[in-house]
């Protein structure tokens, strides 16, 4: 850290770089996460940002976090995912299917189509071609993460890189003593990385086992397993609330829930928080805007926001 500038000069110009970035992008001085109203929550994923994502079971959190790297894939952004829950095999067909609209079963079972084939094999060489990394290694240290992401930066230029998920690390418990202080540590250690590396951090967490006595309500702190530590360090933290899995009858204030999960912002520093609707296609873990009359449900991802990531030069002048 000895080369560090801590000139004013400096601090203006990231500070009036952010600020053109958000004027040239409707408010938007991070990178668009591929949900538009989350985006606009937000103002994207900047620099330093370390955004928890919770959910229960069966609420599409793994399947979202793939969503947004091959969205910003699309918008040039490379990013790296720690997935330790899923295999590099059961990680490919979740992106197959994303990106074809495909159900997850029958590309699992190789169940089709001469044109389902022709729409696979397109898919799979873009696949090929992005800069969507992922590392399936189980059960990773923070020390070994941030010695990882740092070689992504150098290899390949990432700007974002996701935890899936945070209980699945290895957090050390005996070296801190409890699990809750294990969890308080791993927060502070991966906010200071996102500063340190200038990247944002995406890291979904794992819910107590209150959230499962009433799954038609939705979730809140309380519910996240070490919600003190994990509050006190994160930027954000998000919620996802699929009701329809367990009813899919389900009305929230009027509002159907099938095809839906609704999206929390329970904190936000830099911004306002609350709840809104995204539309969701189960069988291939696609998502979509419910404004998009557009919408096909098997019409490849797109990216959805116009997003100029020029930085504008000599930035302290007139």
């Amino acid at each position: 850290h000895d080369d560090i500038d801590i000139t004013p000069t400096n601090r203006m110009t990231e500070t009036m770089e952010a600020i053109y970035k958000a004027q040239k992008n409707d408010g938007v001085s991070g990178v668009p996460l591929g949900i538009k109203k989350l985006t606009s929550f937000l103002g994207g994923a900047s620099e330093g940002d370390y955004i928890i994502f919770a959910a229960r079971s069966g609420a599409f959190k793994s399947a979202i976090m793939l969503w947004i790297q091959h969205h910003l894939d699309m918008l040039k952004v490379p990013s790296l995912m720690f997935q330790q829950e899923m295999t590099n095999v059961q990680t490919g067909v979740r992106e197959i299917a994303l990106k074809t609209g495909l159900s997850t079963e029958d590309i699992k079972r190789g169940k089709l189509t001469d044109i389902d084939w022709h729409r696979v094999h397109a898919n799979v060489g873009m696949i090929c071609e992005s800069k969507v990394f992922i590392d399936t290694t189980p059960n990773q240290k923070v020390s070994t993460i941030k010695s990882k992401i740092q070689r992504a930066i150098d290899e390949h230029g990432i700007k974002v890189a996701v935890i899936d998920y945070l209980h699945l690390c290895d957090l050390e418990v005996k070296k801190h003593g409890n699990e809750e202080q294990a969890i308080a540590q791993h927060c502070k250690e991966m906010k200071s990385i996102a500063k340190e590396l200038k990247i944002a951090i995406l890291e979904l967490a794992q819910f107590n086992k209150e959230a499962i006595k009433d799954e038609l309500k939705p979730p809140h702190m309380g519910m996240l397993k070490g919600s003190g530590a994990i509050e006190f360090s994160a930027d954000a933290v998000i919620f996802f609330w699929n009701p329809a899995k367990i009813d899919e009858s389900f009305e929230w204030e009027g509002v159907p829930t099938k095809d839906k999960i609704g999206i929390i912002v329970a904190k936000n520093k830099n911004g306002q928080t609350g709840m809104f609707w995204h539309g969701v296609k189960a069988a291939s873990n696609q998502f979509f805007e419910l404004d998009d009359n557009d919408y096909e449900p098997n019409k490849h991802i797109e990216a959805n926001f116009e997003f100029d990531n020029e930085e504008k030069p000599n930035i302290l002048t007139k």
